[in-house]
């Protein structure tokens, strides 16, 4: 797997935000489609975990959380000034990749600053 490829994007919205990021990834690596927007990833797990409503969960088809170790492609979700706006990919090794606003891409250890705001790890298959 070439992941330099991926590494030093400068961060555009909608072309190189972190959601993008992960779509790019998904779909080149995995050969996986996410949806189109991280927002409703966040909503999603508020979902799950609230259990509000059946036309809502609809909205979760594809979508896992996972609850053990986690996998290559599954989604960081972290928590930035109080609300879940930040996400990265688990590349294996306790590695992920990711983007933040002002900064080029990059992989990053899961370290302890990391693991403090990290609230969820997601796993999409698509269905």
């Amino acid at each position: 797997m070439e992941l330099i490829k991926y590494v030093g994007l400068p961060y555009v919205v909608g072309e190189t935000d972190c959601w993008q990021l992960m779509r790019t990834f998904h779909r080149e690596q995995l050969n996986n489609e996410l949806p189109e927007y991280f927002y409703d990833v966040s909503n999603y797990m508020k979902i799950i975990e609230s259990k509000v409503g059946e036309a809502s969960k609809e909205a979760l088809k594809g979508w896992t959380k996972v609850t053990t170790s986690p996998q290559l492609g599954d989604i960081f979700i972290f928590v930035l000034g109080g609300f879940p706006t930040h996400c990265g990919v688990y590349l294996g090794n306790n590695n992920f990749l990711h983007t933040l606003k002002g900064t080029n891409s990059s992989i990053e250890e899961l370290s302890d600053m990391w693991k403090k705001r990290l609230i969820g790890t997601w796993r999409y298959d698509g269905r």
